[in-house]
């Protein structure tokens, strides 16, 4: 067989190999989206005999102390000194243990609410 013969055979070996692989991949493209149809349905019946759910009463949050606080100037030392009090209170009611505040600081719920969602995602 000359060079030619070589080349012309393995061109259509090619061919013929990329044909098989692009109907793979038509094939594939069609199973998924029969899957897709076939599940979309199941969820819109499986929605459609759900009840319809009864709106939840509108409840307006009232302001918050801290805010006002703040607004109002409290000082901070008053504000620790009620903290204080409160737990002091709680603790009473847990067997009288000593409770002794040295640091108050405000946390961050979006940056507590991120490090909850990393360590409890899985």
């Amino acid at each position: 067989m000359s060079f030619i013969g070589k080349l012309g055979y393995s061109l259509i070996v090619a061919i013929i190999g990329l044909f098989i692989v692009f109907l793979g991949l038509v094939i594939l493209i069609g199973c998924i989206k029969a899957m897709s149809i076939i599940v979309g349905k199941m969820r819109e019946n499986a929605e459609a005999k759900k009840p319809a759910p009864t709106p939840a009463p509108v409840v307006v949050p009232e302001p918050v102390a801290e805010a006002a606080a703040e607004e109002a100037g409290v000082d901070e030392g008053e504000l620790v000194a009620v903290i204080t009090a409160a737990l002091m209170a709680y603790a009473k009611g847990n067997g009288g243990k000593t409770l002794v505040v040295k640091n108050i600081r405000r946390a961050n719920a979006w940056a507590n609410a991120g490090r909850a969602d990393q360590l409890t995602r899985f």
